[in-house]
């Protein structure tokens, strides 16, 4: 199992932050073999099947009074997007940025009333690969939302109910995925903010329980196609956000007529590679150089010199940062540049600058977040910095605990809505009517209720060693291309 395990968390390192990928894990893809040391483990560290948050003394938040005045309404703005509040139409970015959560009522919130949830406590469930054969995998999703959870206790909670968390350790293991899952069921009111390499395995425990899944990020088809899941980011299989595409044949016009794709042996990579040609082709990429490479390959260079050959002038890869590291490397060494090297997020990780080194100045890669080098832009990713800081002290914020944050925002301004009558039936009534979630500005607006990822996007670059905006020069754009339906995902 120590093996598979290992596979799976390969394989989120090489599809899942990737704003526009779409792809998911299945069976075949457990065979495997990929370097996922991406550990979490800075600070903080929560493991096993425990309760980390209860009270504003919990996980280090020393019983500071917070504030969650720093969020903003709206969404982000600025560059040619006019923000993300232009995005999917229903629902709302809104919820509490006054500072206070609810008071209870007069004559009080009602008790019990349903499964999780008390006169004086609403318990959540984070279930997430937290030990494992690379350990703290998604350590950064419970520090998450124990942060949030921190923040709305030291107010008092919401209705006069605090937020108790489980952590849930999944264990990079559809079984422990499973267990999971029904554990949460029994016990807590929703599921808040999990991140599993093997989320499939406790999807259909979920659905049949009826318990409301807010995950940060699916990870595989089942768990994406949930009846009640509800994601801060929907990175489900139908869709691809086509407007990083677009722009580079805007912006780069004859570089697409000669396009190279690369991508490692998995099932995981060519799905994801092939949709990323049919998307790009339904805009005119022309794939000249299509080739498929092994896991462990360790020279790129004949793959190289073929695409100098063929004056391929754009060339991606569907793989995990080191083989893009020694891809680009090789391209170094056989002086070939051409206009455009485009990369999923899987290389937003400083492991990857120092692996690549000046090779890597240049390449372009999209995000659907405020970087995390602009939080100071960003009122609600100091508030998630803030919490972090209070609860984990040196714990990093990263790409995942960002969804994480974000699905523990949303959460709130669900129950806020609901009320203090609170049972898991409205709180699924209301998310289905969710089209437009950006938590404050700090992501783009994502269409939850309809499961569809959003439009938007930032153009990131290496420079210097270093991430950098490239486009627009403030927000987002959302407007250049539609969400592509994946044909071949039926």
């Amino acid at each position: 199992m120590a093996g598979r395990s290992r596979t799976a968390a390969g394989l989120l390192v090489l599809t899942l932050v990737a704003g526009a990928c779409g792809s998911r894990l299945n069976s075949d893809q457990h065979d495997l073999a990929v370097n996922a040391a991406l550990g979490r483990g800075s600070g903080g560290a929560v493991a096993g099947n425990q309760t980390t948050a209860s009270d504003s003394s919990a996980s280090g938040a020393s019983g500071d009074t917070g504030t969650a005045s720093g969020a903003t309404s709206g969404g982000t703005s600025g560059g040619t997007s006019g923000g993300t509040s232009g995005g999917t139409s229903g629902g709302g970015s809104g919820g509490s940025t006054s500072g206070t959560t609810p008071a209870a009522p007069k004559g009080g919130n009602g008790g019990a009333t349903d499964k999780g949830v008390t006169g004086d406590t609403i318990r959540i469930g984070v279930l997430s690969d937290v030990t494992g054969p690379v350990p703290g995998l998604f350590q950064s999703s419970p520090q998450a939302v124990n942060s949030w959870a921190n923040m709305i206790n030291s107010q008092g909670g919401i209705f006069g109910r605090k937020i108790k968390v489980d952590v849930i350790d999944s264990k990079t293991d559809a079984g422990a995925n499973r267990a999971g899952a029904l554990q949460a069921c029994s016990q807590d009111f929703a599921l808040v903010g999990s991140m599993s390499a093997y989320d499939d395995g406790g999807a259909s425990s979920i659905d049949q329980c009826g318990i409301p899944d807010l995950s940060a990020i699916p990870t595989n088809a089942a768990r994406g196609n949930e009846k009640n899941g509800f994601f801060a980011f929907p990175n489900t299989q139908q869709w691809y956000a086509l407007g990083p595409k677009k722009y580079i044949a805007d912006t780069f016009p004859q570089a697409p007529k000669t396009a190279a794709m690369i991508w490692l042996n998995a099932n995981v990579t060519r799905s994801n590679a092939n949709k990323n040609m049919e998307a790009g082709q339904s805009i005119g990429y022309q794939w000249v150089y299509q080739k498929q490479v092994e896991i462990t390959e360790p020279n790129y260079a004949p793959y190289v010199v073929d695409m100098k050959n063929r004056n391929v002038q754009y060339v991606s890869m569907v793989g995990d940062a080191n083989n893009e590291s020694r891809l680009l490397q090789a391209m170094a060494q056989q002086g070939f540049k051409p206009q455009v090297r485009e990369f999923d997020s899987v290389v937003y990780d400083p492991r990857f600058l120092a692996s690549a080194g000046s090779a890597a100045d240049g390449i372009i890669f999209a995000l659907n977040i405020v970087p995390l080098e602009e939080a100071s832009t960003s009122q609600e990713a100091q508030l998630y910095q803030q919490w972090l800081k209070k609860s984990f002290g040196s714990a990093k914020p990263d790409y995942f605990g960002v969804y994480a944050w974000s699905a523990a925002r949303m959460f709130q301004q669900a129950v806020e809505a609901v009320g203090a009558d609170l049972t898991r039936a409205k709180l699924i009534s209301n998310l289905q009517g969710l089209h437009s979630w950006d938590d404050h500005g700090m992501h783009a607006a994502q269409d939850v209720g309809g499961k569809k990822p959003t439009p938007c996007f930032v153009m990131m670059t290496v420079a210097n060693g270093a991430f950098k905006r490239s486009y627009p020069s403030s927000g987002f754009d959302c407007n250049r291309a539609p969400v592509y339906a994946v044909k071949s995902a039926g």
